[in-house]
């Protein structure tokens, strides 16, 4: 099951090229998502 979950993940993020957010740290990612609730107003 994991595996098939990380096999679709990857050709998601192989479709759209956003391979990039696979290199942000966890605190990077934390300020990425916290901003785009901030902007939608969450």
């Amino acid at each position: 099951m994991l595996e098939e979950k990380r096999d679709l993940a990857d050709r998601i993020l192989a479709a759209k090229d956003e391979t990039w957010i696979t290199a942000l740290s966890n605190d990077e990612l934390k300020e990425l998502f916290s901003l785009s609730q901030i902007e939608e107003g969450y």
